[in-house]
């Protein structure tokens, strides 16, 4: 029975008109028994107003607005204009963005993404084709291009004098060097850093072939480019990091120097001695050199040589290439 009907039958006692509005839970009334609760009848009264509906309560959903980057993703140098990318391999990129930027790379048709931990993000691009150029973009909704990319061989020339040896001092290089000037061949120079520790950068970027980079440029390193480029007919990037008279422990990792018995006694456990030796061998020339000149004496001698610290052109000129993906390294 709906509430309207109750108040058609007003005439009735209130106490049956309470009884007939109960639902079907309530206990139902029999004929012949009385009701549970026994009320005087009453006159029937005007219907109450009905209440306003109250709307339901909701919780107010905060408001959140969209992450703003603060800054651009930033790259090492190793990832510049001209750069080329090793064919037919994964190829990781990385850099540095700001803790839960989403990092997004484009390239020919691929997109890949990943979010910033740490202050840091890597991606791989799939294995590429040889060619280009073309535009990498990155993104973390502050977009970062890189123009004039080629997909080919990648190879790092590292080494010491031989691989130091410029162009310019090589064996009649004028014709070789006033022809240097190709596009598909692209050469990166590492800068010449000792370190103490693995670094994560080096300050340089990737140039296209010219007279005037190649005058400088290691004349062992170009001539290998210059002929694989021509044989393979692809592009070709050329990394040069070398330093003349340089011992070969220092290009090696401290890990491995530790791995190895022998030369954790012989180099890293020689190291501190041979330092302290040369600390003051520098010493007793300084003073020599400061009486001589006290004495207004005629000096000589030769400044001596600082001892090279294992593992530091590691730290400085290799560490921070080790994720690039190359074809290989000549030495």
């Amino acid at each position: 029975m709906h509430f309207k009907d109750c108040l058609i039958h007003g005439t009735l006692a209130l106490t049956f008109l309470l009884a007939a509005c109960k639902t079907s839970t309530d206990r139902p009334i029999i004929p012949g028994q009385p009701a549970a609760v026994q009320s005087p009848a009453m006159p029937p009264s005007a219907p109450a107003a009905p209440e306003a509906p109250v709307p339901p309560t909701e919780t107010p959903i905060p408001f959140e607005p969209a992450r703003v980057p603060r800054t651009e993703p930033r790259l090492p140098g190793i990832f510049s204009h001209n750069m080329v990318l090793q064919q037919g391999a994964s190829v990781p990129l990385w850099g540095w963005a700001d803790d839960g930027d989403t990092v997004t790379v484009t390239f020919r048709d691929q997109r890949v993404s990943t979010v910033a931990k740490n202050g840091r993000w890597l991606v791989k691009l799939k294995p590429l084709k040889a060619g280009g150029p073309d535009t990498l973009t990155i993104s973390n909704g502050k977009p970062l291009q890189l123009t004039n990319v080629l997909v080919g061989e990648v190879w790092v020339c590292s080494g010491q004098s031989n691989m130091d040896w410029p162009m310019k001092k090589a064996f009649q290089p004028d014709a070789d060097i006033a022809a240097a000037t190709n596009s598909q061949i692209r050469l990166f120079k590492v800068p010449k850093v000792k370190a103490d520790v693995p670094q994560d950068n080096v300050e340089a970027s990737w140039e296209v072939s010219s007279p005037d980079l190649v005058k400088d440029f290691s004349a062992v390193a170009y001539y290998f480019g210059r002929d694989l480029q021509a044989a393979r007919t692809v592009p070709v990037g050329l990394i040069q990091t070398s330093w003349g008279g340089s011992p070969a422990e220092v290009w090696m990792s401290r890990d491995v120097l530790e791995n190895n018995p022998r030369y954790k006694a012989e180099i890293l456990g020689a190291y501190p001695e041979a330092h302290e030796n040369f600390k003051r061998a520098l010493a007793g020339f300084e003073e020599q050199k400061a009486l001589a000149l006290k004495q207004k004496k005629e000096f000589k001698q030769l400044t001596p040589r600082p001892v090279w610290k294992p593992s530091a052109l590691y730290n400085g000129m290799i560490a921070p290439l080790i994720t690039y993906a190359i074809k290989g390294a000549i030495s």
